[in-house]
């Protein structure tokens, strides 16, 4: 991360040693208490930063609104491109790879009626 994202007070790694920053430019070693100007471009490593980020709550997405949003993908893949019998298998076979993959059981999508002579 930049070193202008850090808030005052936050401690971080540049170069190798460990600091804290002061002011918007300054920062103090742990260690010594030096003062050091640091470019607001330069990279640095927060010590403050949970390794892993938390995943924002808005998200999580319910199984019956992802069923949904991909039944609308679907159909407004089929009015693009048809009913052709090979676009139409190799989207059954991916549509199923996606909910397997995601653990659901994929809600039937409408399909229409197939007028032709077989």
């Amino acid at each position: 991360m930049k070193f202008s994202l850090l808030a005052v007070g936050q401690q971080f790694d540049y170069e190798g040693e460990r600091y804290i920053k002061s002011t918007p430019l300054i920062a103090h070693q742990v260690d010594t208490g030096e003062q050091r100007l640091i470019p607001r471009s330069a990279n640095v490593v927060s010590t403050d930063t949970p390794a892993v980020a938390p995943t924002p709550a808005n998200t999580r997405i319910e199984a019956d609104q992802l069923q949904a949003a991909f039944a609308e993908l679907e159909h407004a893949l089929h009015q693009q491109l048809g009913e052709e019998a090979r676009f139409v298998l190799a989207f059954e076979q991916a549509r199923q790879r996606f909910f397997e993959r995601l653990g659901l059981t994929a809600a039937v999508s409408p399909r229409p009626k197939d007028h032709s002579s077989s």
